[in-house]
């Protein structure tokens, strides 16, 4: 009998080997919460002028390059068709003078509140009335300021808030320009002289001594000698012009500085 045990017994252990193992589940991974995202805080009020401070300050990017213009299909000559007759060439040559430092002249006259709106008095109250009688100086600095020409101005300007470019005197944004030839160029001084003198010449002029009491006001404005920008306007002008004045200003004036430029 204790010999059919060991062998019940060692057939048992046979049988306990053969159980399988338990499985054991295997932990979910855990879960990873994502990053945070810092948020900086608003600027304070310094900061956003120092910002727009350095982008005024920057300069303007160059203009883009022209488009090429597509080119035209070409034309079948035609049997028996009748010469065309000999056209002066002079009349259809009508270009700008490319006398001076180019400044873009024609983006400059078109810069200019009177050409371009009609505007005559950009200073201006919140009821629209002017807060100075004669603002040639103001249609100046705002003219200069679009057209990028305005940078380092040290004089005079309206105190009015959010006006820009409102220089005051034209004697002063005058003299700044005469301090400034690297920029403008050098100026042209003259006295007795009429319109004709600067005929077929774009520029910048100042009229000195000519109005007011005891003709001691000066009147700054833009030249267009060959009145080719003033008819892209006004279809119908003729002769040359001034953007905001008249040309009796040339002989009235004691002295006429001239920058020529286009």
């Amino acid at each position: 009998m204790p010999e059919s045990n060991s062998f019940w017994n060692w057939l048992l252990s046979l049988f306990r080997s053969r159980r399988s193992t338990p499985v054991v589940a295997a932990n979910p991974p855990p879960v990873v919460a994502p990053p945070t995202v810092t948020v900086p805080p608003p600027t304070t009020e310094p900061e956003r002028a120092a910002i727009v401070a350095e982008l005024e300050a920057a300069p303007a990017l160059p203009p883009p390059p022209p488009r090429p213009l597509p080119r035209p299909p070409a034309l079948t000559p035609l049997e028996n068709t009748p010469s065309l007759p000999d056209i002066d060439v002079g009349i259809l040559e009508q270009v700008l003078p490319q006398e001076g430092p180019n400044l873009g002249f024609r983006a400059v006259w078109n810069n200019h509140p009177t050409v371009e709106t009609g505007e005559t008095f950009p200073c201006r109250d919140a009821d629209g009335n002017p807060h100075f009688g004669n603002q040639c100086a103001i249609l100046m600095g705002t003219c200069l300021l679009r057209s990028n020409l305005l940078q380092g101005y040290d004089k005079t300007t309206c105190w009015y808030s959010g006006h820009k470019g409102h220089t005051l005197r034209a004697r002063e944004v005058a003299d700044w320009m005469r301090r400034n030839p690297g920029r403008f160029g050098p100026v042209e001084v003259r006295s007795n002289v009429s319109w004709g003198a600067f005929r077929g010449r774009t520029g910048f002029v100042c009229f000195h001594n000519f109005w007011g009491v005891g003709n001691q006001g000066d009147h700054i404005d833009l030249w267009d000698g060959t009145g080719i920008l003033m008819r892209e306007k006004n279809p119908g002008w003729e002769g040359p012009a001034l953007a905001d004045g008249s040309l009796d200003y040339f002989e009235r004036s004691e002295e006429v500085w001239f920058w020529p430029v286009h």
